[in-house]
């Protein structure tokens, strides 16, 4: 099965023209990171009892496929419900799966923002955008009816 992929090209901003690559982790790195996010939705006693999936919207029975905006909200609004270390250790590690695309088509991977610099990412909203990218990528398998 190939990783799944996607091209995001910033569009505005300091971050403008640039191109990044968002990659699904690899399988055990990434199902720990989906297991610790759903634990800190858990934990965080975040209520998913609205989420219908993608064919049970009309008759109100939970499918297994859920659509990505539903799980994106799931997860920030989880995120924002657990200490901050642990939330930040979760968005830091979407970035190691964001590369940056070479003007010659190679790509590799993005210096990140630190305390002192700010790297390939030189916006909050390009940072976002990605770790915003990087859930959908990552969490992609649940709108499959893997859940089921």
């Amino acid at each position: 099965m190939a990783i799944l992929t996607k091209e995001v090209t910033i569009a505005e901003g300091s971050d403008e023209g640039k191109t990044f690559v968002v990659s699904q982790m690899p399988l055990l790195r990434g199902d720990r990171w989906a297991n610790r996010a759903a634990l800190a939705i858990m934990r965080a006693d975040i209520d998913l009892s609205s989420l219908k999936g993608l064919g049970g919207a009309k008759s109100g029975d939970f499918t297994g496929m859920l659509d990505i905006a539903e799980i994106l909200s799931a997860v920030l609004k989880a995120l924002g419900g657990i200490e901050e270390h642990v939330a930040q250790e979760l968005l830091d590690e979407l970035l190691a799966v964001v590369k940056l695309k070479l003007p010659n088509g190679a790509t590799r991977p993005i210096i990140p923002p630190s305390e002192h610099a700010d790297g390939d990412i030189t916006s909050i909203a390009t940072l976002w955008k990605l770790r915003i990218e990087a859930i959908k990528v990552n969490l992609d398998f649940l709108k499959a009816g893997v859940t089921r």
